[in-house]
């Protein structure tokens, strides 16, 4: 019934809550229902997370109101509801957040959905159900590092940072610093495909891993240099021998397989075609 009220569904509200009547403040109306739902989330915790996280997608199109009374509110009752649910609710956060990270919203309506992720990576338990959709989030946090808004970019810098920490493959490790570098677009790709081409993967890679690598993958194989296609190519090839379950790989495909197809067909190259037909062959084995 309140997430009906946040859309301005007032009569499906009405009928949910078997109210004779239901009338709403047209002025506070809002601004006072999304207190209540702090409130709420504080009273209860994770005991109503459940059903509070069916309000959050509506909450935060508030944050883009016309009355600052309403947005502070919105944020607040984000934040409430987000610190008090279960870590390991997160996935039925998830697609709210995504949303709200979306290039195309406001820079408020990005920022404080940056902010609502870094509440959910607390502790161990935020931290290892975060890590579980480094593949859906990275893409989307890599994605505003080039944002208009200076502030965007910065906490972008700062959540992509954690993320690609939270990855928990060692191999990676010593270069994560350069990985974030790439991404920025602020270190030079044939460098960073260089070296983690010589990286010799000891660890079972998994779809954390490969999301980690991915933003550099993507450029290599773009590159106009043969030689860094290749050494893409190598790379994809090599964490495809490691990966043991089909899941970690079904969420590259759709980018990484056309990629390397592209490259095997179409390269002047002989040596690179085959090196980048070796990356497919391992790719689409694993994924079958």
């Amino acid at each position: 019934a309140a997430r009906s009220l946040l859309q301005g569904k007032t009569a499906e509200a009405h009928t949910l809550l078997a109210l004779d009547a239901l009338i709403v403040d047209p002025i506070d109306g809002d601004a006072t229902l999304l207190q209540a739902l702090g409130t709420m989330a504080r009273s209860f915790g994770s005991t109503g997370a459940p059903l509070l996280l069916r309000t959050v997608t509506a909450a935060l199109s508030k944050l883009e109101d016309k009355r600052s009374s309403v947005r502070s509110a919105a944020a607040s009752a984000t934040e409430d509801i987000v610190a008090n649910a279960d870590p390991f609710a997160f996935e039925a956060l998830l697609p709210a957040l995504l949303a709200a990270l979306d290039p195309k919203r406001g820079p408020a309506m990005k920022q404080h959905a940056l902010g609502l992720l870094k509440i959910c990576w607390r502790g161990r338990d935020g931290e290892a159900a975060v890590s579980q959709k480094l593949p859906q989030l990275l893409p989307a946090t890599v994605a505003l590092l080039a944002d208009t808004s200076s502030e965007v970019r910065s906490a972008a810098t700062d959540a992509v940072d954690v993320l690609l920490a939270l990855c928990g493959n060692h191999d990676l490790q010593p270069h994560l610093e350069e990985i974030l570098g790439c991404a920025k677009g602020g270190k030079d790709v044939t460098k960073c495909v260089r070296d983690l081409a010589e990286v010799v993967f000891v660890q079972q890679v998994d779809a954390s891993a490969l999301a980690v690598v991915m933003p550099v993958l993507a450029k290599g194989l773009r590159s106009r240099s043969t030689r860094t296609q290749r050494q893409a190519s190598i790379i994809a090839e090599n964490m495809c021998r490691l990966v043991s379950a089909t899941a970690d790989v079904q969420p590259f495909l759709p980018q990484l397989l056309p990629l390397l197809q592209s490259i095997s067909e179409d390269a002047s190259d002989p040596d690179l075609r085959a090196v980048a037909a070796r990356a497919c062959e391992s790719l689409i084995r694993v994924a079958d």
